[in-house]
Formats: C-alpha cells, sequence, structure tokens
C-alpha cells in the first residue's frame, strides 16, 4: 500500500512538471523577446539579437521574435539577413504590417525599389492606418520620380496623424523634391512648428532656401539644425556649402573641417573644402583635398574636374589636362570637361587637340555644323 502511494505521487510530480514545462519555456521566450525589444527601442542593435536568438530557439513560430531580429540586423545594416527573418514573419504571419514595411525598407535600402514599393503595399493591405509604409512607399515612389503619387501618400499620412511632424518634413523634402521651393518651406515649417526640436526640418528647409538664393535664411537654418544635432556632419556640411555660395569660403573651411572630423571617409566633404581652399588661394591645400577625395572614390568626375581646375591655378597645364582627360573617360558626355580640356591644350600650344575639343563641344552641345 506504501508503495502504491509513493508510486502515484511520483506519477502526479511527472505529471505536474510535464505540465509546467511549457510555461517555463514561454516565460523564458517572453523575457528574452522583451528584452531584445527593448534593446531595439534603444538601437542597441547588437546586443539585442543574441536574446532575440534565444527567443527562436525557444519558440521558432513567433512572428514577432523574426521581426524585432529581422528590425535589428536591418538596423546595423545587414539587410539580406534582415529580409530572411522579415519573410519568416510575414510566413507565420501574413497580416504583420510591421514586419512587411520594414521587410520594405530593407529592400529599398539595396536598391530593390519595386520589391520595396510591393512591400510597403501589403503592409498597407495589412493595416490601412500604419502611417510609417505611406511615408515610406512616398520616398520610394518620389525617387522613381512619381511624385504626384507620393505626395498622395504622403497626404494620406497626414490625414492619419496630423501631428506628425516626419509627414510634414516628408511632404516638403517630396515638393523639394519636385522643384516646389517655397511650398516646401511651408510644409517643413508646419513639422517645426509641431516640434521646434526637429532638426531634419531645420536642415531640409535651409536647403529649400538655398536653392531660392535665400543663404542668410539657409545659414541661419542650418546653424539651427547643428545646435540641435551636433554630431550630424550633413549639416555642417551644408552650412559651410552656403557659406561658400555666400562668398565666405574663409568661414566655410572649419565647417568641412568639422564634417569630416565627424565622417572621416566622406568623399564630398574633401572636394568640399578643397574648392573653399581654391577659392582662398591655398591650392595645395586644395589639391591634397582632390587628392584625398579621389583616393577614396576614384571616380569621382567632379574630384577630378576640381584638382584640374587647381593645377591650372598653379599653370600646371599637363596635369589639368591628365586630370580632365580622366574625367572625360568617366563622363564622356560633359560639354564642359571638353571645354575646359581644350583651353589647357591652347595653353600648352596643342592647337589640334584644342580644336578636337571645341568641336566635341559643339557636337554634344548640338551646335554642330
Amino acid at each position: 500500500m506504501q508503495t502504491a502511494r509513493k508510486l502515484v505521487t511520483v506519477i502526479l510530480n511527472i505529471t505536474l512538471l510535464v505540465s509546467l514545462a511549457p510555461r517555463v519555456l514561454a516565460g523564458a521566450e517572453d523575457m528574452s523577446l522583451d528584452k531584445g525589444c527593448k534593446l531595439n527601442a534603444q538601437k542597441q542593435f547588437t546586443q539585442a539579437i543574441p536574446l532575440l536568438n534565444e527567443a527562436i530557439s525557444l519558440n521558432g513560430h513567433s512572428a514577432r521574435a523574426y521581426q524585432e531580429r529581422g528590425y535589428a540586423y536591418s538596423g546595423l545594416g545587414q539587410y539580406k539577413k534582415a529580409i530572411e527573418d522579415l519573410s519568416k514573419a510575414v510566413e507565420i504571419d501574413p497580416r504583420n504590417a510591421a514586419a512587411f514595411d520594414c521587410r520594405g525598407f530593407s529592400y529599398a535600402a539595396l536598391g530593390e525599389d519595386q520589391k520595396a514599393i510591393d512591400d510597403y503595399t501589403k503592409a498597407i493591405g495589412a493595416d490601412a492606418k500604419y502611417k510609417a509604409a505611406y511615408e515610406n512607399r512616398a520616398f520610394v515612389l518620389g525617387k522613381l520620380g512619381h511624385h504626384d503619387k507620393a505626395i498622395q501618400d504622403l497626404d494620406t499620412a497626414i490625414k492619419l496623424d496630423s501631428h506628425s511632424p516626419t509627414a510634414y518634413d516628408n511632404l516638403g523634402f517630396e515638393f523639394e523634391r519636385s522643384g516646389l521651393h517655397e511650398k516646401a518651406i511651408e510644409q517643413f515649417t508646419k513639422a517645426i512648428a509641431i516640434d521646434p526640436k526637429f532638426a531634419s526640418s531645420y536642415n531640409n528647409r535651409g536647403y529649400s532656401y538655398e536653392q531660392l538664393g535665400q543663404h542668410k535664411q539657409a545659414i541661419a537654418d542650418y546653424t539651427k539644425a547643428i545646435e540641435l544635432n551636433p554630431k550630424n556632419a550633413d549639416y555642417y556640411d551644408a552650412r559651410a556649402f552656403s557659406l561658400s555660395a555666400d562668398g565666405a569660403n574663409d568661414k566655410a573651411i572649419p565647417d568641412f573641417t568639422k564634417a569630416i572630423g565627424i565622417k572621416p571617409n566622406e568623399t564630398r566633404f574633401y572636394d568640399h573644402r578643397g574648392f573653399s581652399y581654391s577659392a582662398t588661394g591655398q591650392v595645395d591645400k586644395a589639391i591634397a583635398d582632390f587628392n584625398k577625395a579621389i583616393s577614396l572614390d576614384p571616380k569621382s568626375v567632379i574630384s577630378y574636374d576640381h584638382r584640374a581646375s587647381a593645377f591650372e591655378m598653379q599653370n600646371k597645364h599637363q596635369k589639368a589636362v591628365d586630370d580632365w582627360t580622366k574625367a572625360i573617360a568617366l563622363d564622356p558626355k560633359n560639354a564642359k570637361l571638353y571645354s575646359f580640356r581644350s583651353i589647357a591644350y591652347a595653353k600648352l600650344h596643342k592647337i589640334e587637340q584644342a580644336k578636337a575639343d571645341q568641336l566635341k563641344v559643339k557636337q554634344l552641345s548640338g551646335k554642330a555644323k
């Protein structure tokens, strides 16, 4: 009788342990997933991935776990891995709007624009009120030149949330991309009115002012953007570019230098600073910057062009010819490059080559007889 009681107790205990096991696993999965999600929200993607790996190992059918890990991979720029995970997420949950939206972003980052548009459309199909998908689809549509469709998407995003600064900022960006500078400024101003600390809209409005030739207003907006986000290299570059356009190259150089300090491998920053060095007569420094730009991007037509001009300032005509020849090889339909090279040839008394370049300019301009 005692043995029977012990046997019953053992069986009951085993049954209890077996029934508790799924709950324990679910609890561990939820804990890992929640921690991973919190790290993702803080953009600590590298730290999030091991926790999300654990959540997936405990439950390979969790759409959210795959979605979050895909988001983390996307945040790290590992877009192919992101697409794999997000595809798994939508396979498990075909109504997962966030996963479609994030996969669309990853496709867009890889330059697969149509796949991106398709995914944003699927996100909207899964949730017609998913504002981010309208904004993201608008960006890709605008990039492809479908400005009217992009503006329609952004109008919808604003209707869904009229207090969203990003929607107005994106609408302003689309107007700017369409060449409608005044309309762009209106939208950026609305975004700033909603969130006076929205640095992106100050920067974008500055660009629109710059396109209208209103350099002082542009500089003021870029300065505000820098004040709000002093670690953004593009804001310093933008302000420096406006200062240069306004003739203040001496003031532009420190801003370009600041941008280079933040992003030392950005070709255009060296090219921009080199141009300002040239404009202030510091030709050796200009050439050093153009050299750096070309080392970072050997296919930079503008850097060869600018370095050739700097060599011309030093009366080094053959070096100028060599650089314009390299630029022409990269951009053979650029009439200005032939025009500049023809002048350098003339200075070298290479008259036939100069005439040949002048004829090429006329052919490219449609003026050849």
